[in-house]
């Protein structure tokens, strides 16, 4: 009855895959905020760009575009899963006036196909545990420490992952990383200790790296972690 948002059509090209969408505010005195808040593609969380502001009675065009999609191995986004908010834009206490989600699948949902990562040689498994895992699939050492991870997530909880008590070469150096992942997806993510941080402690050499690596319910802060493990890297 306040507010409507559908999905027309896309559009593809070399940089970017773009759903063409359509909003409507019913409201005759309320400006709403349409808003794409998560999304994945094919099961692999990507960043959206979706928002648009609406005047009472009015209507616009969004555009929900996203970026690099080959760069993560996505050739065809055949399954689009849109996490989205209706809000007053002049009231940021009140009730949401939409909120859900909704799959729209751009070459039919016959043709839906989920993200799969192939492992490498070279990779390293720090958590697989409970429906929840973590891979290293990259380790470098330059300027600062940078390790990309791959996060998965099957289970039907929105999950953080975080690191805590983190040392390098015994020395107390916190990367303040977290990710958050929705329910069966997975996303690509990096964790850096700057070189700064590294000098700052007489750190000219890494050889050792330890934190905890915790995986808990994002909407459950007393729940008991879903896993949690201690990681020792040595360089």
């Amino acid at each position: 009855e306040e507010c409507m948002m559908k999905v027309l059509a896309c559009d593809e090209d070399s940089y970017s895959f773009t759903l063409k969408a359509q909003c409507e505010n019913k409201s005759k005195e309320k400006t709403y905020t349409f808003y794409i808040s998560d999304a994945t593609v094919n099961g692999l969380m990507e960043y959206s760009s979706g928002y648009s502001e609406i005047s009472p009675g009015k209507k616009a065009n969004m555009n929900i575009s996203f970026y690099g999609l080959e760069d993560d191995g996505i050739e065809e986004p055949s399954d689009i899963h849109l996490y989205y908010r209706v809000y007053d834009s002049d009231d940021w206490f009140a009730d949401d006036v939409a909120r859900g989600d909704e799959h729209v699948y751009p070459f039919g949902k016959e043709k839906a196909d989920r993200y799969s990562r192939e492992s490498e040689e070279s990779d390293v498994i720090l958590l697989s545990l409970n429906g929840v895992k973590v891979t290293m699939i990259e380790s470098e050492l330059g300027e600062g420490i940078e390790l990309a991870l791959y996060v998965e997530n099957d289970t039907d909880k929105e999950v953080m992952f975080s690191i805590d008590d983190a040392s390098v070469n015994s020395y107390m150096i916190d990367p303040y990383w977290a990710k958050s992942l929705l329910p069966y997806s997975s996303a690509y993510s990096s964790v850096t200790w700057r070189n700064k941080d590294l000098l700052d402690n007489l750190i000219f050499e890494v050889d050792n790296i330890e934190f905890t690596l915790s995986a808990e319910d994002y909407n459950d802060w007393w729940a008991l972690d879903i896993a949690s493990i201690n990681i020792n890297l040595d360089f």
